[in-house]
């Protein structure tokens, strides 16, 4: 078998590229040291998809190409500073909000804890959490910081979770208790660069050999001076099976552009919409979906636990008044099979299927019971951009 391939989508609009490259030399661009251990990687960078957009149809981005400036300082500093930029559900269903200031806040202190623990700008972090709000705190800390974040799914076995670890190269990984002990324990022996373990815990026990994030945090600075960030600099890399072997998607800074593009044009977002994803956020569609797009656009983010029954679904959606809800093909059939009758759902506006193809009928007949567009988003992962925006280029 040859060389494990990963695609780079360099998102500059109008630019087309392709060239081979190897992480080893994205390392140098961004003044890292080699990683000990990366046998083959090639990184094969390619024209991006959102040159079929029309310009006037990718909104403009104030103020650079700054994923975190973009993200979350522009609202944090602005009209939006005092509206919730992530809300929580607890297991009780009580709403925990967290405002864009305070999530600058929380995202410069997590740049710090990096800093503190040495990692360089260019390094990769592992994150391997469920949708908690410190999987968002983490991922824009990692940004500011300008390390790669480096998503994976919990749902992950042990074999999995340590290729696409040692494929990135992941210095640092934030997890939970649980999903260290079952996932990364087993496996850590064979991750020579894994310098850090990160835990997401309740209680303050962790395991051995690991860090609490949250006393880390305690005694961070809300204030991080962050390194300037190039437009082209290395900032997501989403690691997946491939016929051929393991792929990739690694997204730079600009990518911040494709995503307010996919919030607007994709699923009409703006402040004052509350968006609720159950896709995995380990994947690319999850982690645009259910974070950077909703953001990008002054949105709030609703999280809450995955494994909800339909009546719970529903409820969530009432309660919360959820206006655009992104979810998967699989819970859509799911809930046509209950045939639960559910309340109205005034604040709902349309529901965005993401991931796999769901099919006509099934988008008309889900239609029907919600008494929304369902959308088949058919999401292309490998720009994080939707058929919906690319369809409209005519």
């Amino acid at each position: 078998m040859g060389p494990e391939v990963l695609r780079i989508r360099p998102l500059r609009p109008g630019r087309r590229t392709a060239h081979l490259t190897t992480l080893d030399s994205m390392d140098s661009r961004v003044g890292t040291a080699p990683a000990r251990s990366r046998p083959g990687l090639l990184v094969d960078r390619v024209a991006d998809p959102a040159d079929r957009i029309p310009a006037d149809r990718i909104p403009a981005v104030p103020g650079g190409a700054s994923v975190v400036h973009e993200l979350v300082d522009r609202h944090a500093t602005g009209t939006l500073a005092r509206v919730p930029a992530l809300r929580r559900l607890d297991r009780h269903d009580i709403a925990h909000d967290l405002t864009y200031a305070q999530l600058a806040d929380e995202t410069a202190r997590f740049a710090g804890v990096l800093h503190r623990l040495g990692v360089l700008p260019g390094e990769r972090l592992g994150t391997l959490l469920p949708p908690v709000p410190q999987l968002p705190v983490a991922v824009l800390g990692a940004f500011t910081s300008r390390v790669v974040v480096a998503p994976l799914s919990p749902a992950l076995g042990p074999q999995p979770v340590r290729e696409r670890l040692a494929l990135s190269s992941a210095a640092v990984l934030i997890t939970t208790p649980q999903l260290y002990a079952c996932t990364v324990a087993p496996i850590r022996d064979r991750l020579p660069d894994l310098r850090a373990v990160l835990v997401v815990t309740a209680t303050g026990a962790v395991p051995p050999d690991t860090l609490d994030l949250a006393a880390l945090m305690d005694v961070a600075s809300p204030t991080f001076d962050a390194p300037r960030a190039d437009p082209d600099d290395p900032a997501l890399l989403h690691v997946s099976d491939g016929p051929a072997g393991p792929t990739g998607i690694l997204q730079a800074h600009e990518v911040v552009t494709a995503h307010l593009a996919t919030a607007r044009a994709a699923l009409d977002l703006g402040p004052g919409d509350v968006v609720w994803c159950t896709v995995d956020p380990g994947t690319p569609s999850g982690t645009v979906h259910g974070l950077l797009a909703p953001l990008a656009a002054g949105a709030t983010v609703l999280t809450a636990r995955t494994d909800l029954d339909i009546r719970r679904c529903y409820r969530v959606l009432v309660d919360h008044r959820v206006t655009v809800w992104c979810t998967t093909p699989g819970t859509i059939r799911r809930l046509l099979r209950s045939r639960t009758t559910g309340p109205a759902l005034p604040a709902l506006r349309m529901v965005a299927s993401v991931g796999e193809p769901l099919g006509a009928d099934a988008a008309r007949r889900a239609s029907a019971v919600l008494g929304v567009p369902v959308v088949d988003t058919a999401a292309l992962d490998t720009a994080a951009l939707d058929t919906a925006a690319l369809d409209t280029a005519g």
